[in-house]
């Protein structure tokens, strides 16, 4: 099974695969290096995650994605809850099964804290893999939320983490399906 682990942003989208127990790729779509603004933005980062998800049929992907912020505030609001709602309804329409994990629930994944900064989390995500060359909050983010699947679908990407860690897991809504 192949998991994908999602941090969508406006500016830069984090995205992680898992197969195997395995981190498998690990990059990230920044549209403010492209210079892209409105629907076209939101079309792009919607291909660069579809075409990361890939062909693979439903049965054998799971996606997570991480639920925007509700705190979220400024003039930006209304185009990220678009790109939640779009990219939730197109996973929806390919018939693929997916989770929404909080800020909150995959800043305790990683941390073991649900309040922790974005940098404990790049850290605690550093200390955890590193083997991996990435320098990034939101591959960090995404990374983890691909973790959280891998571990609900029985092939966790670390073989062990504390116990505070994995409380998250009863948390998450897993019911979401295409």
């Amino acid at each position: 099974m192949k998991i994908v682990g999602i941090d969508q942003s406006l500016t830069n989208t984090g995205l992680a695969t898992v197969q195997d127990g395995a981190f498998t790729f690990t990059g990230r779509i920044s549209t403010d290096k492209m210079k892209v603004k409105g629907h076209k933005r939101i079309d792009v980062i919607l291909d660069k995650t579809m075409e990361t998800i890939g062909s693979a049929g439903p049965a054998d992907v799971l996606v997570g994605l991480e639920g925007p912020a509700m705190s979220a505030k400024g003039s930006a609001v209304v185009q990220i809850f678009g790109l939640y709602a779009v990219l939730t309804r197109e996973l929806y329409r390919a018939g693929l099964t997916y989770f929404v994990a909080t800020p909150q629930h995959v800043k305790q994944y990683a941390t073991g804290k649900g309040n922790a900064n974005k940098d404990e989390v790049l850290a605690a995500v550093i200390r955890r893999h590193p083997d991996i060359d990435f320098a990034s909050n939101d591959i960090a983010d995404a990374m983890m939320i691909a973790a959280i699947g891998a571990r609900r679908v029985g092939a966790p990407v670390e073989a062990t983490i504390p116990a505070r860690c994995l409380e998250v897991l009863a948390k998450i809504n897993w019911d979401h399906q295409g």
